[in-house]
């Protein structure tokens, strides 16, 4: 449970991720989650052609199949109002428990900073991300300079692929003109914020130092030590806790101890077992959720077996 890794899954990534990346020209393409079974799930589309369709049409063509947003090649402004569109789809999906859980793929160079930031807000503000989503860098693929805020932004990281870092770099005319002291107080203003977001996140301090310590012409490769000192490999240490406090009340300590010594013990008899246990409590602490959040005209909509109003429903996955 706390890993969020089981071994199978890292073979299906590395199996399938030559074919993600032959597609090309599009930054941000939507696809069948690689996970999915069902054999009607084979096709591929660029987002902005996937975001044509009707909700009727996404939620039909996705259906049974899960989610996965691919982001790669140049990280542009376009691409994050897309990619945010995209997630607040999937949210909506997943707040009416029609599935909407999406993974997320990277395999990009970097692009513009502001870009990438609004893209890894949008992953932090979203109920399906938070409740089950994760970010993949797959073999074959590669993460660098602003990618590497998507990356940081995530919940749940699975890092197969390499990571480079930097200074990032402002581009356009009006930072060309500003000159060394109005440059300065942008970069600032830069570093004051990811500072900002990357606490937020439960990142070391030190990832910001280190990106800035890297001229905007290089690039360093992080070693394993560094991603994990980073935090950059790993899931959200909060999102880690609050999935260990759920084992240790639905299985037991030594459940938690074992899982966290061998995370294939979730695909054994004993992890079934345990997740049956985690699942069955789960209605109630739901409950529990409504009662306490929500008026009483919604406590007794959903006791009565009823959907509770969306903004009922807000309040409560706000809180996962």
């Amino acid at each position: 449970m706390t890993s969020n890794w089981p071994g199978l899954r890292f073979f299906v990534v590395m199996s399938i991720s030559a074919l993600w990346f032959s597609d090309a020209n599009s930054a941000v393409w939507v696809s069948p989650s690689p996970f999915a079974q069902n054999g009607q799930c084979r096709w591929s589309l660029p987002a902005d052609q996937f975001l044509a369709y009707s909700n009727t049409e996404r939620t039909e063509l996705q259906e049974g199949c899960g989610l996965t947003f691919l982001l790669k090649g140049e990280i542009t402004e376009d691409d994050a109002s897309k990619f945010t569109k995209l997630v607040h789809w999937s949210d909506e999906l997943y707040r009416r428990g029609k599935g909407g859980v999406a993974h997320v793929f990277l395999n990009s160079e970097g692009g513009g900073v502001f870009a990438a930031i609004n893209i890894a807000k949008a992953i932090r503000a979203s109920a399906s991300m938070r409740g089950a989503g994760d970010t993949m860098i797959p073999v074959g693929g590669g993460c660098y300079s602003a990618c590497v805020i998507v990356l940081a932004g995530s919940y749940r990281r699975l890092v197969l692929g390499p990571v480079g870092i930097h200074r990032p770099f402002f581009v356009g005319a009006e930072y060309e003109q500003m000159g060394y002291k109005n440059l300065k107080q942008a970069y600032d203003g830069l570093y004051l914020e990811l500072t900002t977001l990357f606490k937020r996140w439960n990142l070391s301090g030190s990832l910001v130092d280190d990106m800035f310590a890297v001229a905007s012409t290089d690039v360093h490769v992080l070693n394993e030590h560094e991603l994990d000192s980073y935090g950059l490999s790993k899931n959200d240490w909060v999102l880690t806790e609050q999935n260990n406090a759920e084992v240790r009340a639905a299985c037991g300590g030594e459940d938690l101890e074992a899982t966290e010594a061998n995370p294939t013990v979730w695909n054994s008899a004993r992890g079934e077992e345990c997740l049956r246990k985690i699942n069955a409590r789960k209605p109630a602490i739901f409950k529990a959720k409504i009662t306490k959040l929500c008026s009483a005209d919604d406590a007794n909509t959903y006791n009565n077996g009823q959907r509770p109003s969306q903004g009922c429903l807000d309040k409560v996955y706000g809180t996962d």
